[in-house]
């Protein structure tokens, strides 16, 4: 009974550690469309990453799932066109400045 418990907390930590993860992803994706808009471009590609070294490994179609929900953040910004997913792992956005 005890070691199921601990197994239990156990997983409940790598799942804590991934979201984690995945919001890093998230961030470094708005940072992402900040740098280019203060670059002067409208648009901009940004590659999912399948796994990020010196971090814990993460089920990417659960990154994907996470990123697609944080992505709905993204395309009520009225200066936001275009958001589009191509297959594995990119995303397009495009905007007006």
């Amino acid at each position: 009974m005890l070691k199921l418990s601990l197994i239990k907390i156990q997983n409940e930590r790598i799942k804590d550690k991934q979201k984690q993860v995945y919001k890093r992803i998230f961030e470094n994706l708005c940072q992402t469309i900040n740098t280019n808009a203060e670059l002067g471009q409208n648009f901009c590609l940004f590659s999912i990453p399948e796994f990020i070294i010196d971090e814990i490994s993460y089920p990417f179609d659960e990154c994907l799932k996470y990123i697609d929900k944080k992505i709905i953040q993204i395309k009520n910004d009225k200066h936001i066109l275009d958001v589009s997913f191509y297959k594995p792992n990119v995303y397009y956005i495009k905007w007006e400045l």
